[in-house]
């Protein structure tokens, strides 16, 4: 495991590290974007309305999470910076179980949710019932999108964005056609739309964690190629989980006050009918390209702060 000493950080090493993660980001608003695109082929503005309502509910329960990425980025890269490779993988696998809880509980209560969400979001009957029928299937992709969070908070950590890049290219590649497919071939709709993005979520979250291996091995295998799993014993120590639920806790309140605006916004065109629904919809998803592409150069700053400290 290399490192490298603050000293030797340039402004060379930045953009390395920014330019993979600013392309990885942008992928991540391209299923969204690819879901409108592929409604905005059907007949009625309600199909791009009833997935934007569905995303919003989904995104104030997942960006919710996003700490888990956040969070997991700056521990793991602290760790790294020291040379711990037990803290790297216990960071990781703490942070993977952190995400299973949730998961659990976002879908044991699911029903709940769904009731409170659109008594607060109001668009037209038929739009509901379109968001409803997203929300419900891809809810189910819960741990498989917050396992990707934690992933790509994972890869930032030990600095290989280009990894992280690699895979967010393979989920596009394959939510894109699949969208395509189910939507405009099969003729599933709302749910066809829903589907894709649940099956290349999981795809992606499985192949994620095929790639640790590689690097487990690298970090901990013997001269007969076995791992040593000594370090599991750190992930659920009680100094570390609490030191990981006190910085997620800042995180987590700041995430759900700029969401909030964002799903206010989104309310309100609804309000206003089906087609100034749709049309809010695709202009700030051009935002979410910008927003996330600047992130690129957060994240590099997280990773670096995190090995200097």
């Amino acid at each position: 495991m290399q490192t490298l000493p603050p000293s030797e950080i340039s402004y060379k090493r930045i953009w390395d590290l920014s330019w993979p993660t600013i392309l990885a980001n942008i992928c991540v608003p391209l299923i969204g974007a690819t879901n409108i695109a592929v409604m905005g082929r059907l007949s009625d503005p309600k199909y791009i309305g009833g997935v934007a309502l569905g995303v919003v509910v989904l995104q104030c329960i997942y960006w919710s999470f996003s700490f888990l990425r956040k969070g997991t980025t700056g521990i793991t890269s602290q760790a790294f910076g020291r040379g711990d490779k037990e803290g790297v993988f216990a960071a990781l696998l703490r942070s993977l179980l952190i995400a299973l809880i949730l998961s659990v509980i976002v879908i044991a209560l699911q029903q709940l949710i769904c009731w409170f969400a659109f008594a607060i979001l109001h668009g037209s009957e038929e739009v509901e019932s379109l968001a409803k029928e997203y929300f419900n299937i891809r809810i189910w992709g819960s741990f498989a999108t917050t396992g990707n969070y934690v992933m790509l908070g994972w890869f930032y950590g030990i600095q290989r964005p280009k990894l992280a890049l690699i895979l967010r290219i393979l989920m596009n590649a394959i939510n894109i056609p699949l969208a395509i497919y189910l939507v405009l071939t099969l003729h599933w709709g709302v749910a066809g739309a829903a589907y894709s993005a649940l099956i290349s979520n999981y795809l992606i979250f499985i192949l994620s964690l095929i790639t640790v291996i590689p690097i487990l091995k690298e970090y901990f295998a013997d001269a007969n190629n076995r791992i040593d799993f000594s370090f599991l014993k750190a992930v659920i120590h009680r100094s570390h989980l609490e030191k990981v639920f006190r910085i997620n806790g800042d995180i987590f309140i700041r995430t759900v006050l700029v969401f909030s605006a964002f799903s206010w916004f989104t309310s309100a065109g609804a309000s206003q009918g089906d087609l100034v629904l749709a049309a809010n919809t695709i202009l700030i998803n051009l935002f979410w390209f910008i927003s996330y592409g600047l992130d690129g150069f957060a994240n590099a700053a997280e990773t670096l702060v995190g090995q200097a400290v």
